[in-house]
């Protein structure tokens, strides 16, 4: 799944300056005209000062089309094609009842080459559900199916957010509308049940003046040292991890019921946990039961309460290596920090506990993109508090809707090189080229190739 955010930014071209759908507004309820309209950003990264739009109008004596406002995804990384299901919610709030206001939507892709719509992905629909009128994070379209459309890199994923006012009052009501919050309610998003890659090339320029490219969330031209522009997309994004595993940090014993282990981690977007996954480094004896859950966070340790109450499964492991884990289902809010702590339910003891590791060196990026995350941590409690131990923590998270959040690297491996044995790492990035010149990335940095 993909989440992406309404956020308080003005978007930069390439974007529509004009509304696309072909619904007949009557009303605008921001500073967006007929004639011109201006985009805001829409990001994977949740905001974290929650912004509004209010206007209170006359109501027109006739039901008639409102509009909010158009927001705008980054650019695709790579051709996609895009289809599934989307889920819309929004934090909007109706002055009075009598308005009768429903949410109304217009979503499509726009070319990254900024000629116009790509294709339309769901096409002027009213919500079911009216607006309430005090605020909360409601579903207006719950899973809706999504016309397929072949995306191209570049391109951009557009809603438009407008409102359906069924009454015949001339009576004067409020509208607002809430986003770019940290925390509900005000977090407006659009939830797309496949995962989208976003980001493309911006240009640098390196000291013999000739321009290389890094990923960005824009288009940029590459201009070489002649002058001449390329236009450079790339077709898919690293994934895995770009940093050394150097040694084990095998530490964690929790062979006292007054020692426990934390695995800190910020998420990466609101979902519903189903499983952990923790990391046996040792087995000593026969271990007693522990408990495995997900608590909050206090002042960077774990606050002591599990969530919901009940987010934790019990069990007496057996064996080394990964462990999964069922608990309630549990859910957890995008850029808030979370711990998966264990403890024990039973009573350890020097010849019968299980022991944990970290990672050394430090590092905080998920392996899955390289997105950093400043509170992934080791934290230890040694049975006279919690400490923070800055190692890299090792586990899983089972999302709900089938997708999963982890730092899972828990060893290293060492080959020798010698007569006819060869150790290699294929490195591949693929690009789509328009023009004369390329970039090509190895291990020992940027590559010109003319």
């Amino acid at each position: 799944m993909t989440v992406l955010y309404l956020r308080e930014t003005n978007a930069e071209e390439p974007m529509p300056n004009v509304k696309q759908s072909t619904t007949s507004i009557s009303q605008w309820l921001t500073t967006d005209s007929a004639s011109a309209i201006q985009p805001k950003d829409m990001k994977t990264a949740q905001g974290s000062a929650k912004q509004s739009f209010t206007k209170t109008l006359a109501e027109l004596g006739t039901a008639h089309y409102a509009w909010w406002k158009a927001w705008i995804s980054p650019p695709l990384n790579g051709d996609q094609t895009i289809a599934g299901t989307l889920t819309v919610i929004l934090d909007a709030v109706e002055g009075n009842a009598a308005k009768n206001a429903f949410p109304r939507i217009f979503v499509y892709v726009w070319k990254g080459d900024d000629s116009g719509i790509r294709g339309t992905l769901f096409s002027n629909g009213n919500s079911a559900t009216e607006e309430g009128t005090s605020e909360a994070d409601t579903t207006y379209f719950n899973a809706v199916t999504l016309t397929s459309v072949n995306a191209l890199s570049g391109d951009r994923i557009v809603i438009e957010i407008m409102e359906y006012h069924n009454n015949t009052k001339t009576l004067s009501y409020a509208d607002t509308l809430y986003f770019n919050g940290g925390a509900a309610p005000g977090v407006s998003r659009l939830n797309f049940s496949q995962i989208l890659n976003f980001g493309i090339l911006k240009e640098v320029t390196d000291s013999l003046s000739l321009a290389d490219a890094i990923l960005s969330d824009k288009i940029f031209a590459i201009t070489d040292s002649m002058g001449l522009a390329d236009v450079v997309r790339p077709i898919i994004r690293y994934h895995g991890c770009d940093w050394i595993y150097n040694t084990d940090w095998a530490w964690g014993y929790l062979d006292s019921s007054s020692k426990k282990w934390s695995n800190r981690f910020t998420a990466p977007a609101t979902k519903t946990v189903s499983q952990i996954r923790v990391y046996i480094n040792v087995i000593v004896g026969t271990p007693p039961t522990y408990r495995f859950g997900l608590q909050g966070d206090n002042n960077g340790v774990p606050n002591g309460s599990w969530l919901n109450g009940n987010a934790y499964g019990d069990f007496a492991p057996t064996a080394t290596g990964w462990l999964v884990i069922d608990i309630p289902d549990a859910g957890i809010t995008g850029e808030i920090v979370y711990h998966i702590v264990v403890e024990a339910v039973g009573t350890p003891d020097s010849a019968n506990h299980i022991r944990f590791k970290g990672i050394d060196p430090l590092q905080e990026k998920v392996p899955y993109d390289m997105k950093v995350d400043e509170k992934l941590n080791v934290v230890y409690d040694q049975g006279s508090g919690w400490v923070v131990q800055n190692y890299a923590p090792i586990f899983l998270l089972d999302f709900t809707d089938a997708t999963y959040h982890a730092q899972p690297y828990h060893m290293n491996w060492g080959g020798s090189v010698y007569g006819a044995n060869k150790v290699g790492e294929p490195i591949h990035r693929k690009w789509n080229l328009h023009g004369r010149s390329h970039r090509s990335k190895n291990t020992q940095g940027w590559n010109a190739a003319r």
